[in-house]
């Protein structure tokens, strides 16, 4: 989880590491380094930045409890889809039964076995296909918004009010939404390419947006 600085995200979706070989051996590959305009989360920086009073939070609030990594190198959008979706559990967006759990939950797999998802999101997914997969969910109202959308006078700050709206809204607004980025990782001097990732905090003090990577596995801080 990082936070970084608002020009860096270039599209949007509205809401609202070790492995095995196959010889059993554990081959490692290096994290990546956090690229210097970020801060990581869980710094003393980061965390400063996220209890300061002024920084506005209720994504993140409702959000971090449902905090997943993607299933594998493809399932960015998924994954992201699940927080969002557990998030939105209390604003009465049903969740499925998970068979792992027996209990209403979003999973990844829960979220692909709904044959709309399937029909609508491959892997992986652009922004169009993740935007019509979170509709198919029953209460859920989806916007993509593509950098092209906003104002090209200032869209970084057209962005960032945006940012800054979702983020200040109330726990009790009924309709409150969730951001989630689709963004290419290379235009932030990480390795990759497109990747899907919530966006859940924002510091006014810092200008700089909290985003909860799927790919924790990829970059330590």
């Amino acid at each position: 989880m990082t936070k970084s600085r608002m020009p860096c995200t270039s599209l949007f979706l509205l809401l609202l590491g070790p492995f095995l070989t196959g010889g059993g051996q554990m081959s490692f590959s290096t994290a990546l380094p956090l690229p210097t305009t970020m801060v990581a989360l869980n710094s003393t920086e980061g965390m400063q930045m996220l209890y300061d009073p002024l920084t506005l939070k209720r994504p993140y609030e409702e959000g971090a409890i449902h905090y997943t990594t993607q299933q594998d190198t493809s399932s960015c959008g998924r994954a992201s889809a699940t927080i969002v979706l557990n998030a939105l559990v209390g604003t009465g967006v049903p969740a499925p039964v998970d068979p792992t759990y027996n209990y209403p939950y979003w999973t990844q797999d829960a979220y692909t076995s709904s044959d709309c998802v399937a029909s609508n999101c491959t892997e992986p997914c652009t922004l169009d296909q993740a935007a019509r997969a979170l509709n198919c969910t029953a209460g859920v109202h989806v916007e993509a918004r593509p950098s092209s959308s906003f104002d090209q006078t200032d869209p970084v700050a057209e962005l960032r009010e945006l940012v800054r709206e979702v983020c200040a809204e109330e726990h009790a607004k009924p309709d409150r939404r969730h951001i989630v980025a689709n963004f290419d990782r290379a235009s932030v001097n990480m390795a990759g390419g497109g990747h899907f990732s919530p966006v859940v905090a924002f510091s006014p003090a810092r200008d700089m947006a909290l985003v909860m990577d799927v790919a924790r596995y990829d970059v330590f801080g």
